[in-house]
C-alpha cells in the first residue's frame, strides 16, 4: 500500500510542474557502496558489496526531479559459511534539491527500491544450497551535489534502504537486515 502511495505521489509531483531548467534531462554513472547487516538468532554478519550502474533523471521544476537507477553487483562479500550477493538493484526516486551556494545544492530523496539477492550457504564447507530472493520497499537519502558546469554535476549521498524482516530460506529462521549505502554519481545534463 505504501509503495503505491509513493508511486502515486511521484507521478502527481511530476505532472504538477514543467521543467524550467535549460538542461532538464540528465544521465550518469553510479558507484554505490552498500552496508548490509544481517541479524539472526545465532548472531549477525556484516556484508559490504559494491555496485555500479547508470542513472537517468528529469528535472521537472526548479527544485524537483525524478530519477531512475539500475545497479549491478561488482563483487560479492563472503563470511564463511554464507556468501551473500546483491545481484541487482532498481530505484525510482523523487528528489527535492535546494541551492546553498552558486554551484552547490543539498537534496533529499524518497525512493522505491527493489533489490535482488543471492545467498549461498555451505555449512560444512562444501556443497550447500543457493537461494535467490527479492526485497522491495521505500528508501530515502540525503546528499550534496556540486555543479561543475551547467551540464556536469557530481553528487555524494547517504541512502537508507528498505529494512524488512526476511525469511531465511536456508534454515527457516527469521532474519532481519539493516541496509545503508554511500552513493557517488557523475552525470551530464542534455
Amino acid at each position: 500500500m505504501l509503495n503505491k502511495a509513493i508511486f502515486g505521489f511521484m507521478l502527481l509531483a511530476a505532472g504538477a510542474a514543467q521543467a524550467e531548467s535549460a538542461h532538464p534531462l540528465y544521465a550518469g554513472l553510479v558507484l554505490q557502496s552498500n552496508t548490509l547487516k544481517v541479524t539472526a538468532v545465532t548472531g549477525y554478519a556484516k556484508y559490504e558489496p559494491a555496485m555500479t550502474g547508470v542513472t537517468l533523471g528529469y528535472e521537472f521544476a526548479d527544485y524537483f526531479a525524478v530519477e531512475a537507477r539500475a545497479l549491478k553487483d561488482s563483487n560479492s562479500d563472503e563470511i564463511r559459511p554464507v556468501q551473500l550477493k546483491v545481484n541487482s538493484q532498481f530505484q525510482l526516486q523523487l528528489r527535492a534539491h535546494y541551492p546553498v551556494l552558486e554551484q552547490v545544492r543539498v537534496y533529499t530523496t524518497l525512493s522505491h527500491v527493489r533489490s535482488n539477492y543471492e545467498m549461498h550457504a555451505a555449512p560444512n564447507g562444501s556443497g550447500g544450497s543457493t537461494t535467490r530472493f527479492s526485497q522491495s520497499g521505500a528508501g530515502y537519502a540525503a546528499g550534496i551535489e556540486y555543479l561543475l558546469t551547467p551540464q556536469w554535476k557530481f553528487a555524494v549521498e547517504q541512502q537508507w534502504l528498505p529494512e524488512e524482516d526476511l525469511n531465511d530460506r536456508l534454515t527457516g529462521t527469521d532474519i532481519s537486515t539493516d541496509a545503508k549505502a554511500l552513493t557517488f554519481t557523475a552525470s551530464y545534463a542534455f
